[in-house]
């Protein structure tokens, strides 16, 4: 089980998306003031404020999560097998993309949470994310020393579930940072008629065009999900993790209908942020086992 502490690192990275997803739902982001790693200047700062309370936790969590993540990736090193260059390469780009995240974070910080920037946090969250699924499938395949028939079978069904996942993962990646700008740009409450008080969207045409590209994605996405199903079932592989990928789906697309009749209100927009980010999860594992099989050949 070498995948074991990888699998744990990046449940906790999913809850971090979560507690980070309730620092924006709570409008708590600028609670520690434009400090940071400090929260108002101080290491102990005033808890009074459930806001601070909140942001600061986040903060916490995801130093903590930080140090993890670097640990997890040492592992990942240790437990490869010999001539195994995936995981290296996975490992790597997972510290990269901790260090770029460290970065967008603390600038957004910095700079007093500027509209639309919180786009950008978002994405490179999501990256981490779904790099750390990957390093996780990755060492969830068996090494075996030579591949049987059987092996090899598995392993070519596995491969006709790639471009339709491929497809439906990258439009789904890309139909989530619309989303998010026409949410932290402020365009989605100018496409709702609602005062704000910064943003970066001020544009009707350009609202409403943000909102149409998001619908007409999830769409396509319904029809590749659909496909990668049928896949799925024809080949008899990953039929439980296709299926969940496809409700997931379904459930993005009402929780943002849900969030748009509501007005962008706080809990409809959680809701249909943790399940956009537990697709893409669900979304990465598939692509993972796809692209890298559930083998690895040791090499002598």
């Amino acid at each position: 089980m070498r995948h074991r502490f990888s699998f744990i690192t990046t449940v906790i990275t999913l809850v971090a998306l979560l507690l980070g997803n309730l620092v924006t739902a709570t409008n708590s982001g600028d609670a520690c003031g434009a400090n940071w790693p400090k929260c108002n200047g101080s290491l102990f700062p005033d808890l009074s404020n459930y806001k601070t309370i909140i942001e600061y936790s986040h903060r916490i969590f995801t130093g903590i999560l930080g140090i993890i993540i670097l640990v997890n990736l040492f592992i990942a090193f240790k437990k490869k097998v010999k001539g195994e260059k995936l995981v290296t390469i996975l490992a790597c780009i997972g510290m990269f993309i901790l260090i770029l995240q460290s970065l967008v974070g603390g600038l957004n910080v910095l700079l007093g949470t500027p509209p639309g920037f919180t786009t950008i946090d978002v994405t490179v969250s999501l990256s981490l994310l779904v790099s750390l699924v990957l390093l996780t499938t990755a060492l969830q395949r068996k090494p075996v020393s030579t591949l049987s028939n059987e092996n090899k079978l598995q392993q070519k069904n596995e491969k006709k579930l790639f471009y339709p996942i491929l497809i439906s993962f990258s439009l789904y990646y890309l139909e989530i940072i619309i989303g998010a700008f026409f949410k932290h740009s402020a365009a989605s409450k100018v496409f709702l008629d609602i005062p704000a008080e910064e943003q970066l969207i001020y544009s009707q045409f350009l609202a409403n065009l943000l909102y149409d590209s998001h619908g007409i994605l999830n769409f396509v996405i319904l029809v590749s999900s659909v496909w990668l199903l049928f896949y799925s079932f024809r080949f008899r592989i990953m039929r439980t993790v296709s299926s969940l990928f496809l409700l997931f789906v379904l459930l993005t697309g009402l929780t943002g209908f849900i969030s748009v009749f509501t007005s962008l209100g706080t809990i409809s927009s959680s809701m249909h942020m943790i399940v956009s980010s537990i697709t893409i999860a669900i979304g990465a594992i598939i692509l993972g086992k796809t692209a890298f099989g559930s083998y690895v050949l040791i090499k002598r």
